[in-house]
């Protein structure tokens, strides 16, 4: 992503709030043959994760941790 793409991202309102390992603000879910979420860091750092399905739910990796979509609370 450019610079200009993660402060577009910055301002879109958020979707989702995980409180999980630090908070993350889940902005954008994109939707094609694989999955991809868009979220905000704590440290307002901008990534883009792989959404992983499961018979036990969806989930996306951070650092090698497993952050369950379930989790999540909507705005």
């Amino acid at each position: 992503m450019t610079k200009q793409e993660k402060e577009e991202v910055m301002d879109m309102p958020t979707v989702a709030v995980s409180f999980g390992l630090a908070g993350f603000e889940i902005k954008k879910i994109e939707y094609g043959i694989d999955d991809y979420i868009i979220f905000v860091a704590s440290g307002n750092s901008v990534h883009r994760c792989k959404v992983y399905y499961t018979t036990y739910g969806p989930y996306f990796k951070y650092h090698g941790y497993r952050i369950p979509l379930d989790e999540c609370m909507r705005c």
